[in-house]
This record gives C-alpha cells, structure tokens and sequence, in this order.
C-alpha cells in the first residue's frame, strides 16, 4: 500500500544545474525573513517613519560583489505600508552599522562616524 504513496521524483545532477554554456555560476540567494528594524527610519517618499524594533516582512539577499575581511555583506528589502514603495537596508560589518540605501533615511540627528 506504501508504494502508492511515493511522490519523491528523483532529478539527475546534471539536470538540475545545467546552463547554457555548461559552467556553474553564483546564484543570488534571496530568503523571505522577518526583520526587526535596527533604528528609527523614515521613508523619502511619504514621510512614514518606521520605529526601532518594529518587525516587519522582507526580502534578504547576499550581496556576492562586496564583503569584508571574508564576512558576507547582506541587503534587506522591504516595502513602505504607507506608499508601498520599495526600502532597502544594507550592512555594513567594518562599523558594526546598517547603511540606509534605497527611499530612506536615518530618522535622528545622531549619525555615526563611518571611517
């Protein structure tokens, strides 16, 4: 009775990591996180401000052209509820810091000395 149950479809090797012209490249890999925002942010388009410690959905994503003595640099996407544009995170190992990119801004007068 068991044997009717089987769904596992088995793929070659081959199959699976075949490319046009035959070489294996880096894939980006972008996993579906929850993120709790590290300071208090607002967005360039709307003015909606995203307070610290606020956890939301996003969208992480290893940044393969950049790192730091061998330490992977990450970029965390997400979206503004209020104007559904797109905020992007990126950080930033040398200074133990997160760098502000796309459609934000740090929200305080603080900013940290970046060497």
């Amino acid at each position: 009775m068991s044997e009717r149950k089987c769904v596992n479809k088995y793929k070659k090797l081959d199959e699976q990591y075949r490319c046009k012209d035959s070489r294996r490249t880096k894939i980006k890999k972008i996993f579906s996180i929850r993120f709790m925002i590290p300071f208090d942010i607002i967005c360039k388009k709307c003015s909606w401000v995203f307070k610290q410690g606020k956890k939301i959905n996003a969208l992480k994503e290893n940044v393969l052209s950049e790192n730091y003595l061998n330490i992977s640099i990450f970029r965390f996407y997400f979206k503004c509820p209020q104007c559904t544009k797109g905020v992007s995170l990126k950080t930033d190992p040398k200074n133990s810091y997160y760098i502000p990119e796309i459609n934000c801004e740090r929200l305080t007068g603080f900013k940290k000395h970046l060497n």
